[in-house]
């Protein structure tokens, strides 16, 4: 994020396009994404943006400037990133790169302190060598808590690949400590299960560093209600 962050403000005060940014930039829906993204990094790195500022300030760059630009500053890709946005229903869909334990709490506290009022399911893919390791996933206990629907995937083909193990949804559930956990192992279910989420004042955040076996989030077209 320093990286992301120093050059994109460098940029924007020299009137350059950044290619690190995501989207055009200003308007509600970006500062809302820096918002997010900001409260998200700085609660597993405090000091991330104030190196960026120093860093930018020892450049040259006022940190007044380097504040005015990182304004319209969405961050680096996949760093709840918005898919989908509806104003009229109250609906988003944020896609994020977040796979430790700490990052998944981390990301879910600010999903939900952004949007207080709005239900959010949260669906995390179990993909990495360590996530998909028996010894390693109870330290995953708790870490899909903060939501009000929890959703963990994982493909036991990725497991046998990985030559680790085999995992049982039993276990899986157990690990995280959560008794109403959905715990899905195949894309028909799951994509399903994403077709089911509700898209009215509602939030969907999809955390992974890998791709959801190639399912795809695409929200039904539904009348508004009143």
């Amino acid at each position: 994020l320093l990286l992301h962050a120093g050059w994109a403000a460098l940029c924007r005060h020299c009137k350059l396009r950044c290619v690190h940014g995501r989207g055009p930039a200003g308007g509600a829906a970006a500062r809302r994404g820096w918002d997010v993204l900001l409260e998200h990094e700085l609660a597993s790195h405090p000091a991330t943006l104030a190196a960026a500022r120093a860093c930018c300030q020892a450049m040259g760059l006022p940190t007044s400037e380097f504040d005015a630009n990182m304004a319209d500053f969405t961050g680096a890709a996949r760093r709840l990133e918005v898919m989908h946005d509806d104003a009229a229903r109250g609906f988003v869909a944020f896609r994020d790169f977040a796979h430790a334990p700490s990052k998944l709490k981390a990301t879910q506290a600010s999903v939900v302190g952004q949007f207080p009022s709005r239900g959010v399911t949260a669906l995390f893919e179990l993909h990495t060598f360590s996530s998909l390791n028996k010894t390693f996933i109870p330290q995953y206990k708790d870490a899909m808590n903060a939501v009000d629907h929890a959703i963990v995937y994982f493909d036991p083909d990725v497991v046998r690949h990985k030559q680790l193990p085999e995992l049982s949804a039993s276990f899986v559930k157990e690990a995280f400590g959560r008794d109403t956990l959905e715990v899905i192992t195949d894309k028909e279910t799951l994509a399903q299960r994403l077709a089911n989420v509700p898209t009215e004042n509602h939030v969907l955040l999809m955390m992974s560093s890998g791709r959801f076996g190639g399912v795809e989030f695409s929200p039904a077209p539904r009348p508004v209600t009143s």
